[in-house]
């Protein structure tokens, strides 16, 4: 398989909205937000994840799924989460797609050699440094909600683009 076809599908996952970006060697081929309307019970969240990340892993046919590791505990909410995190690493495997999961502080490390960079500053960065065509989200709306929204997808464009630096010179796939 040449570089070109070999992408990588980074994801950070959430109950509500989910933020996913696909990479290859040359850039950034799709990207956006996931919204789950049905989550009030858990199975109707996951059925529709599945759904979801099939139709996404068919199309765009990832050899690496960067998923956002999530240090949560004790919430409802976070016990949810754990579920579709595992859920979406059982459906990569399940389609022969090897799974990375990385921490922010390793995705922060990666991009920005301190660990110290913000939320805002890693999408200003992705914007300015590796894909303009992103800029758009960063300043039509200054509302905090818009921005929370917009973050989940720059979080996964982070990962996949980490996962692609590390190992740019043996992308191991």
């Amino acid at each position: 398989m040449t570089n070109s076809n070999k992408r990588i599908l980074g994801i950070d996952p959430g109950t509500r909205e989910t933020g996913y970006a696909i990479l290859n060697h040359a850039g950034l081929l799709d990207y956006g937000v996931k919204n789950f309307t049905d989550r009030a019970i858990r199975k109707n969240l996951l059925t529709d994840a599945q759904k979801w990340l099939t139709r996404l892993i068919r199309f765009h046919r990832p050899k690496i799924i960067v998923i956002e590791k999530s240090n949560l505990t004790r919430l409802k909410s976070s016990r949810d989460l754990k579920f579709l995190i595992r859920k979406f690493a059982d459906i990569a495997k399940k389609r022969k797609v090897r799974v990375i999961e990385l921490s922010p502080l390793t995705v922060r490390k990666i991009l920005f050699n301190d660990g110290w960079g913000t939320k805002k500053e890693i999408a200003k960065f992705i914007a300015r440094e590796h894909f303009s065509e992103l800029q758009k989200f960063l300043k039509h709306n200054s509302k905090k909600w818009y921005q929370d929204y917009w973050s989940n997808m720059f979080d996964a464009v982070a990962l996949a683009l980490a996962y692609r630096q590390k190992h740019k010179n043996n992308w191991v796939m």
